[in-house]
């Protein structure tokens, strides 16, 4: 094989350095492509990686372009991008193309949650709640006992979506299917209360609540919880939402009786209130049990077993996680936090 002149090897090493590729440089200078693949990992530090596949369909600004409005809510589907696309480059691409280049952006792909929906005067009332606890230090929210109402479906979190089986097997056993239920005896509504000790006591309620009821709960659980954990209840806080059995005549006067401070509490806030977190804890503990329960009896069996294991210092974090909670809701002017 007849070697290359010095002249050819430096032709090679520029072209290369251009970014073509070892085929385009053999056709270039009229050698071979090996001799060009030796050039290339001779001098593999000062020359770039290949570029691999079909060159794109969309320029770079066009893709710095598409991150940023993708980034700001301008464009919001995939669709939009196609769209967008055609558009100013004059090209049709493909969903997975386009999601390639919001991707190759370094832009990644997040489930939207589902949060409450704020009017003017709810963002008014969490922008006045955050400048009233903005400088409230963790040891004053451990005063606050934290409560909430939550309804566990009995059915809704068990057992895979998908399952194997060979395609002529199509008995449709128990493992291959999802039981459902209908009516009320699938529901169950859960009340409980946390402190930063530990959380406090639990119970079930009838789908509907009234505030006899609510008050009956009341009083069985909230000063038995606190006093649980040995602390004072002049001490006391306690936190609830705007619930109509919430802020009834029967249960205000209940509190003024028993001499409870009561949180005065934004509408619409449930991403302030740590129990929510501890909520979404139990859900995801559920799925543990492969089999769905029997009935309500055992359902609450699992839940309470579930409330009585919660580790302490993950009810810790949540309560050190306030004052951040409020430096956020002050940041976003009352606006939805991340919570």
């Amino acid at each position: 094989m007849r070697k290359l002149s010095l002249d050819k090897v430096q032709s090679a090493k520029v072209l290369l350095q251009q970014g073509k590729s070892t085929s385009q440089v053999a056709r270039a200078l009229g050698i071979s492509i090996s001799s060009a693949i030796r050039i290339r990992r001779h001098e593999i530090e000062s020359i770039p990686p290949p570029k691999m596949g079909r060159p794109s369909l969309v320029s770079p600004s066009t893709k710095r372009t598409i991150a940023r409005e993708v980034d700001t809510g301008k464009l919001r589907t995939i669709s939009d991008v196609q769209q967008y696309i055609q558009s100013t480059e004059g090209v049709l691409v493909n969903k997975e193309t386009a999601r390639n280049y919001v991707k190759s952006e370094g832009l990644k792909n997040y489930v939207r949650p589902f949060k409450r929906r704020l009017t003017k005067d709810h963002i008014k009332q969490r922008m006045a709640f955050a400048e009233e606890h903005l400088h409230w230090t963790v040891n004053d929210w451990k005063r606050v006992m934290f409560s909430d109402e939550v309804i566990f479906e009995r059915l809704k979190t068990f057992r895979s979506r998908t399952y194997y089986r060979r395609p002529e097997h199509r008995s449709l056993g128990d493992r291959e299917v999802r039981e459902t239920s209908k009516g009320r005896y699938s529901k169950l509504l859960w009340w409980g209360c946390i402190t930063y000790y530990g959380v406090g006591d639990a119970c079930k309620f009838p789908i509907t609540v009234d505030s006899p009821l609510y008050v009956d709960a009341l009083q069985d659980y909230i000063l038995a919880s606190w006093k649980w954990y040995k602390q004072d209840p002049a001490e006391l806080i306690f936190q609830q939402d705007n619930a109509s059995v919430h802020t009834s005549k029967l249960t205000r006067e209940f509190f003024a009786k028993s001499h409870i401070n009561v949180l005065i509490w934004p509408a619409n806030s449930p991403d302030l209130n740590p129990i929510e977190n501890v909520w979404a804890y139990m859900a995801h503990r559920l799925k543990d049990y492969e089999e769905a329960p029997k009935d309500l009896d055992e359902f609450w069996e699992r839940l309470q077993t579930i409330w009585t294991s919660i580790p302490v210092d993950f009810i810790h974090r949540l309560y050190e996680s306030m004052p951040e909670r409020m430096q956020e809701l002050h940041r976003r002017r009352g606006g939805r936090t991340r919570y």
